[in-house]
């Protein structure tokens, strides 16, 4: 991997003595089936057995990614690594495309399984980004529409704070993400979601994933260092458990690159310099990003971060 870059292929080859590669896809079109979608892609992919890793690609636009998230996870083992993203247009968010094979869609969910008992996956997911502000309760959510924080108005409260920005929506909200904080510790950021589309006549924002009512949120902002100090930890997660030749796939956000402008590199460099010289590297930029969150390292949807999963074979001894 070379560095970022518009209007270019970014292909990445991965050859296996063992490991069995088995491909599916279901239609996703809207929010309303993105947790059906999810969880029939899980059940497909079961059909050729438990599968050892799971990398999907999904619409970016129109779809409950959250709630896609959860379905795959609940027709899947538990401890299927689970790592991949949502398609992205940009900052034009018109329309985005998944392709598997010869075919390229606009409204399918695709899925790679690898299975095999060799396999070695390595993952990690990082942000670095920091919420400010006061925190605000969701008073009024369906799925991924947020209608109300603090009993006004979502799209009201969130322009306040974007003043000037707030003309360049949805793609200004890209820089200013909501972070979901804990009931008891404001400061404990969990999972970032970002702005996807505004309903002016309605007053809400549809985020990437779901919002339950009662949830507390914050705005985020990033600097450039702390976004590269991010991309190098989700890179040393992913070292811990990464094998000896592994290729190396990186999930970045569109926001992300936003912020770093001119520096946008930096972050893959600072990625590169985790792993060995010579490590194949390849990646994407997307409106959300599927990987491990938390202790138990469950996938969920994330936003506004680096995720990274690393792939190698490794004979178990007999």
């Amino acid at each position: 991997m070379g560095g970022a870059g518009d209007g270019l292929v970014s292909l990445l080859g991965l050859d296996f003595d063992s490991t069995v590669v088995r491909t599916q896809r279901v239609a996703l079109d809207s929010q309303a089936r993105s947790g059906p979608a999810g969880h029939l892609l899980g059940d497909l992919l079961l059909s050729s057995g438990p599968p050892a890793a799971v990398v999907p690609f999904i619409p970016g636009l129109g779809v409950d990614g959250h709630a896609f998230v959860h379905g795959l996870r609940a027709a899947l083992p538990p401890s299927t690594p689970t790592i991949g993203g949502m398609a992205a247009d940009g900052n034009r968010f018109g329309q985005t495309f998944t392709i598997l094979g010869n075919q390229v869609y606009t409204d399918q969910a695709v899925a790679v399984g690898l299975y095999g008992p060799d396999l070695r996956v390595g993952t990690g997911s990082a942000s670095g980004w920091t919420s400010f502000g006061p925190t605000r309760t969701v008073t009024e959510a369906s799925g991924p529409v947020l209608s109300m924080l603090d009993r006004k108005p979502a799209l009201r409260l969130y322009c306040d704070y974007l003043g000037e920005k707030a003309s360049e929506l949805p793609s200004s909200g890209l820089l200013y993400p909501l972070a979901l904080v804990g009931q008891s510790d404001s400061a404990r950021t969990g999972l970032i979601r970002s702005v996807m589309a505004v309903d002016w006549d309605a007053g809400t924002l549809t985020l990437a994933g779901a919002l339950e009512p009662g949830s507390l949120v914050r705005l985020m902002h990033a600097d450039n260092q702390r976004l590269i100090d991010g991309a190098r930890l989700a890179a040393e997660q992913v070292r811990e458990t990464s094998g000896a030749g592994a290729a190396v796939l990186l999930i970045s956000c569109v926001g992300r690159r936003n912020v770093l402008g001119d520096d946008i590199d930096d972050e893959i460099e600072a990625v590169r310099a985790v792993f060995p010289a010579g490590t194949p590297i390849a990646g994407f930029y997307s409106y959300g990003e599927i990987g491990p969150h938390g202790d138990d390292s469950l996938s969920e949807l994330h936003n506004q971060s680096m995720t990274i999963a690393s792939f190698c074979e490794i004979p178990l001894e007999n």
